[in-house]
């Protein structure tokens, strides 16, 4: 088939699923809806703010140009990654079939902001031929906002289970990694996988480190700086200064290679994400198909694969004592952490196996596009 792609080129999500059908022989190519930061190889990318990147007024001289394009290309589907933006771009093209996949915020958040946004969202929704979730929370609000609920599919952007999974470090690896970190041998490590922005909430675990630092004083909390808003990174380091948690925080540069971050994970011993909305995060999962004990926000969408007391804790959205009290118990007790991680493992490679999931997504395409491509 031949495959036309919409989407955030800078996101690793972006880059795994387009990977996956280019692997498989099919003829891929991407349209990037902000600047590329880096280099892709071995598919086509078309940098669209080369052309043109003004606010608000590129959608609708984008859109004139794709319509152009689709015309000349010929795709067999147009597939959008994310109802704003990319997912706009498609649905004004005209073009069929055409594909949206919601992301999470794009349409728990983004459609709240104003009239428009929730107008586009409905529009962009109800042109789809074809919608893809990651959660029945997701779905529920997808139709909501103007999708048809027989066009509504749950595909997972999945977890690479051959590199996460629980098989543990060894000393020798442990110690390694913890030294290049400068980490201490001994010190419990709970880790944030979850960008520097608002909507994650960094703030509140900062708030519950004091309350964990009474129990385990040596604890260091360790985040991957990435998608770093900027105004919000200078909050948290004066939060930093000021709570005097300068020696129990590690702000870690983003880890381009899998593999290296399965070791993140499991050098870990407690993982946290606490989001004030979401909806299927990989990170989580990922974390979870290591073996790691999950602390995550109480959220609709992370409740149909976390349990809270069986495979993960959930705690209320903004609550940094709850929080806190959550790590300490699993930083009290590693035996039972240990079970709630091994059966967050299962969950996992039941449920968000990524070779299976693309595969399935490999059949809708095949299902919408012309009987001689099937």
């Amino acid at each position: 088939m031949r495959l036309c792609f919409i989407s955030n080129p800078n996101i690793s999500h972006t880059r795994r699923w387009i990977g996956w059908f280019a692997r498989h022989g099919h003829q891929t190519i991407l349209l990037a809806d902000v600047p590329v930061k880096e280099p892709w190889q071995d598919i086509r990318v078309i940098d669209l703010s080369k052309s043109f990147y003004a606010p608000i007024v590129r959608f609708p001289i984008w859109s004139l140009w794709l319509r152009r394009f689709l015309c000349q290309w010929q795709p067999d589907v147009l597939h959008a990654h994310r109802v704003n933006s990319a997912g706009w771009l498609a649905a004004s093209s005209g073009f069929h079939p055409y594909i949206v996949t919601a992301w999470g915020s794009d349409v728990f958040v983004q459609p709240q902001r104003s009239t428009i946004a929730r107008w586009l969202a409905r529009y962009t929704l109800g042109q789809a031929d074809l919608v893809t979730v990651n959660s029945e929370a997701m779905g529920r609000r997808t139709v909501s906002l103007g999708a048809r609920e027989l066009k509504v599919r749950n595909v997972q952007l999945g977890i690479e289970m051959d590199v996460f999974n629980p098989q543990d470090l060894t000393g020798q690896q442990n110690s390694s990694l913890r030294a290049r970190l400068s980490i201490p041998e001994n010190a419990p490590l709970v880790l944030c996988p979850r960008a520097i922005s608002p909507i994650y909430n960094i703030d509140v675990i900062l708030e519950s480190i004091p309350r964990v630092r009474q129990k385990f004083p040596a604890v260091v909390f360790a985040f991957i700086v990435y998608n770093v808003d900027q105004a919000y990174k200078e909050r948290l380091d004066g939060m930093v200064s000021n709570l005097g948690l300068a020696e129990s925080i590690r702000w870690l540069s983003p880890i381009r290679q899998r593999g290296g971050l399965a070791e993140l994970y499991h050098l870990s011993d407690v993982v946290v994400s606490v989001p004030s909305s979401d909806g299927t995060p990989v990170s989580v999962l990922e974390a979870m198909a290591c073996g790691r004990p999950m602390v995550c926000s109480d959220l609709p969408t992370l409740r149909e694969f976390i349990h809270s007391g069986e495979n993960g804790w959930m705690v209320p959205v903004g609550d940094s004592f709850t929080l806190a009290d959550a790590i300490v118990r699993c930083l009290d007790n590693p035996g039972a952490a240990r079970k709630l991680g091994l059966k967050a493992s299962q969950v996992v490679a039941e449920t968000n196996n990524y070779e299976e999931n693309m595969q399935y997504m490999e059949s809708l395409y095949y299902q919408l596009v012309r009987p001689e491509k099937r």
